[in-house]
C-alpha cells in the first residue's frame, strides 16, 4: 500500500496544476488602419514635404532625415491597400517634380536627395531612378567657366579655365589648346561673334 500511494503522488499533484493553471492569454491584434486613417498619414507627409521649400539649408537635412523615417513605416503599413498605394503614388509623384524643378535649376545636390526622399516610399519607381542618375552624373562633372583667351604670334589660341567640382567644392586653373582634353571635355574650337572676335570655347 504505501509504495502505491508513492507512485500516485506525482500524478495527483501534475493533474491538480493543469486544472488549476489559467490558459494561456492571446496578446490582442493591432487593427489595421482605416482608409481614413492611411489618407490623414499620406497628407501628414504631404504637407511637410512642402514645407521643405521653406526650410532653411541648415533645416533641410534634419527634415528630411525624419521624413525618410515616417515613410518606410508607411510603405511597409499600407503598401498592400489601395488606399496606402494611391498615397504612395501621389508622393512620389510630388517628390518626383520637386526633383525635376531642382534638376532645371541646376541644384543637382538638392535634387539628388528629393531623389532619395522618392525612393524611399517607392524604390522601384523608374523615372525616379532615371533622374536621380543623371543629376548624380552631373553632380560628379566640373564646371568649366572661361577666364580668357589669349593669342600668340603664331597664331595659336590659349584658353584660361577655371574649374570647378562640385562634389568637394574645389577649384582648379588651367590653360588649354584646341584638340586638348581634361576631365571628360575637349576642347574643340573657339566661338567667335560675327565680326569673328574669340567669343569663348566649344
Amino acid at each position: 500500500m504505501k509504495k502505491f500511494r508513492v507512485s500516485i503522488l506525482p500524478i495527483i499533484i501534475v493533474v491538480l496544476c493543469v486544472a488549476g493553471c489559467p490558459p494561456p492569454q492571446e496578446e490582442p491584434k493591432e487593427k489595421p488602419a482605416t482608409p481614413e486613417e492611411i489618407r490623414a498619414e499620406g497628407q501628414a507627409i504631404l504637407q511637410d514635404i512642402n514645407a521643405l521649400s521653406n526650410a532653411s539649408p541648415e533645416q533641410v537635412q534634419s527634415q528630411i532625415q525624419q521624413l525618410r523615417a515616417r515613410m518606410r513605416p508607411f510603405r511597409e503599413q499600407h503598401g498592400r491597400t489601395d488606399d496606402g498605394r494611391i498615397m504612395i503614388d501621389s508622393i512620389t509623384s510630388r517628390l518626383f517634380g520637386n526633383a525635376n524643378r531642382l534638376f532645371e535649376r541646376e541644384e543637382y545636390h538638392l535634387s539628388v536627395l528629393a531623389c532619395d526622399l522618392a525612393l524611399t516610399i517607392n524604390p522601384s519607381h523608374a523615372r525616379t531612378l532615371d533622374l536621380k542618375k543623371r543629376a548624380q552624373e552631373e553632380l560628379n562633372r566640373p564646371r568649366v567657366e572661361l577666364g580668357g583667351l589669349l593669342t600668340n604670334e603664331s597664331g595659336e589660341v590659349f584658353a584660361f579655365l577655371k574649374i570647378t567640382y562640385l562634389t568637394t567644392g574645389q577649384t582648379d586653373s588651367k590653360t588649354v589648346q584646341v584638340g586638348d582634353e581634361f576631365d571628360g571635355y575637349r576642347f574643340k574650337n573657339i566661338a567667335k561673334d560675327g565680326t569673328g572676335k574669340p567669343t569663348g570655347i566649344v
